[in-house]
């Protein structure tokens, strides 16, 4: 009865395929000559499936594989331990400062005529590796191998291995606090030049008198624009930007003339969520450009949005003792500080008059 066939790379009809092309086929019986393996990259480690000829390997090791040469799919084949042990000294990865990679691995099998060999290796995070591959060079000088390195979400990437040209160099993905700290800095950084979410989140606060209020309607808009954000990174909701920007600057004008005709600071984060909605699909375009590693995708949303928090809680711990001190400069002596309707609707026109402004570029120019 024939066993479930473990999967294999797939690559045996490009690689006949280049073997014509190379010119390297023979007319006798199978001489060692092309070998294939293919490398899935992600952040717990590097999955490697070796495909190589039944008969080079026996040829390389000088002793039958399978008794009378009858073979099973998905047999473990015979002196496995040495097949395993050459296979991987053959084709293995190292880093290219000499760092060491761990391996684990399954027994090779026969498939069809084939032998395979599944292993994972795992390499320090962030280092740059050499795949080296030397498989049947002693049979052959003209042996070749060609190595597909597959990255989640990425696109794959075929190498050709030779005796003159036996390595293939590759990244390992980064460690995972070096892609939270880098997209938080650029969090960080964002929110810092974005100054139509910046001008939104002003004339939010113009009203808020105490330290609390302030930190919620952060915290909301924050909430909300994470939620859209995450939708639009993960390709499950999209907006055209040429809707998403002039409903932003909106967003800006509806913010600042709520000024005019409310005073309840401490209700802001009522209007700071449902609008900051709009502002995730904003940074989505943003972050669209940062080509974020599709194998630490929630690290790199995570590390955005928190730096993103961190911005504006910045800019709250610079403009909450500001509005404070003018709260004291403009009331008279005597009286408890309160915020001037006057302050609030002077610094929430040029705000309104901004947003305007940004609508109209973007709609009409």
């Amino acid at each position: 009865m024939r066993r479930n066939r473990p999967p294999r790379p797939g690559l045996w009809p490009l690689a006949l395929l280049l073997l014509f092309l190379l010119g390297a086929g023979g007319a006798s019986a199978h001489v060692a000559n092309l070998s294939t393996s293919r490398l899935d990259v992600s952040e717990v480690g590097i999955r490697q499936v070796v495909d190589v000829h039944r008969k080079d390997l026996e040829a390389a090791l000088r002793i039958p594989l399978a008794a009378d040469g009858e073979t099973t799919d998905g047999d473990i084949v015979a002196e496995a331990d040495r097949a395993r042990d050459y296979l991987l000294a053959k084709a293995g990865l190292a880093g290219s400062d000499g760092a060491a990679c761990k391996v684990t691995s399954d027994r090779p099998r026969h498939i069809e005529d084939h032998v395979l060999l599944t292993a994972t290796w795992r390499c320090p995070a962030g280092a740059r590796l050499d795949y080296r591959v030397t498989l049947f060079h002693e049979l052959d000088p003209n042996a070749r191998h060609l190595a597909l390195v597959v990255r989640e979400g990425g696109e794959p990437h075929q190498h050709l291995l030779t005796a003159g040209r036996a390595v293939a160099t590759l990244d390992t993905p980064a460690a995972w606090y070096r892609t939270l700290a880098r997209h938080l800095v650029s969090g960080i950084e964002h929110i810092a030049i974005g100054f139509d979410h910046i001008a939104f989140l002003l004339a939010l606060l113009l009203w808020a008198r105490r330290f609390w209020p302030f930190v919620g309607i952060v915290t909301a808009f924050t909430a909300a624009h994470s939620i859209t954000l995450s939708l639009a990174a993960l390709d499950l909701v999209q907006l055209p930007a040429e809707w998403v920007e002039p409903l932003i600057a909106l967003t800006i004008v509806w913010a600042a003339a709520e000024n005019f005709f409310s005073t309840n600071g401490a209700n802001r984060w009522r209007t700071a969520f449902p609008l900051g909605l709009l502002h995730g699909f904003g940074f989505a375009s943003v972050l669209a450009g940062f080509e974020l590693p599709a194998d630490q995708l929630v690290l790199a949303l995570a590390g955005f949005n928190l730096g993103v928090e961190a911005g504006q809680l910045i800019i709250v711990a610079v403009l909450f003792p500001i509005l404070l001190a003018l709260d004291r400069a403009m009331t008279p002596g005597g009286e408890s500080p309160g915020r001037s309707p006057r302050l609030v609707r002077a610094l929430s026109l040029p705000i309104l008059l901004l947003g305007v402004y940004w609508f109209a570029e973007r709609v009409f120019f």
